[in-house]
């Protein structure tokens, strides 16, 4: 097992883009008359899906899943819970707010990369229930071991379903989970308990719950 610092970034990229102009010029004969490109709502559709089909034959499971949950959050952006309580409403009680379940319900994968999807968002979730001003320092460390391997736990179980790139995911659920000031503000606080503390990474062997 290796031992690392707790580190953790609050940097989330959502959305990129790659935009390619790509400009042909045929010189046609003088005497040649040439006819517009006629182009039918129906064909525009196909060539669409063509395009879709290809870029997700193209890419990597993770890479998928990343472009779905970015996809899933620009629809469901405007309803995101950005109150000013810190873990939100949970309705199903199911441990992740209800707007980021609606985020990870909406894309199109199988139940197990959901459910290992929930599993991370979870893990994100539970540190926001900690009231770090009434532990103590032993308390706290305590706290931040069981958080560790709590997250570590989900993030080994979503390794083990998306292979190469899961990190992608995760971020987005992190950025999504500590979406306003208090929500930024308590994952400083933990994570200064944390700075300077050891722990121990993966080794689960029932990673997925």
């Amino acid at each position: 097992m290796k031992r690392i610092s707790l580190v953790f970034v609050l940097a989330i990229f959502l959305f990129g883009c790659n935009d390619e102009n790509n400009i042909s010029t045929t010189p046609s004969s003088p005497n040649q008359e040439q006819e517009p490109e006629q182009d039918s709502g129906n064909d525009s559709a196909d060539k669409e899906k063509q395009e879709d089909e290809e870029q997700a034959l193209s890419e990597s499971p993770a890479e998928v899943i990343k472009r779905e949950l970015e996809q899933s959050y620009l629809r469901h952006a405007p309803n995101l819970d950005r109150d000013s309580s810190l873990t939100g409403t949970d309705n199903n009680g199911n441990g992740v707010r209800d707007d980021i379940d609606v985020i990870i319900n909406d894309i199109t994968s199988d139940t197990p990369i959901k459910e290992a999807l929930v599993q991370v968002a979870t893990s994100y979730q539970k540190e926001l229930t900690v009231d770090w001003g009434v532990l103590s320092d032993e308390e706290a460390k305590s706290m931040q071991r069981t958080l560790f391997s709590d997250m570590s736990k989900a993030s080994q179980c979503l390794g083990e379903t998306l292979g190469a790139g899961f990190s992608g995911p995760s971020r987005i659920l992190k950025a999504l989970t500590y979406n306003t000031k208090n929500r930024s503000l308590h994952f400083i606080k933990s994570n200064s308990i944390a700075d300077g503390m050891a722990f121990t990474v993966g080794g689960f062997e029932d990673a997925c719950e």
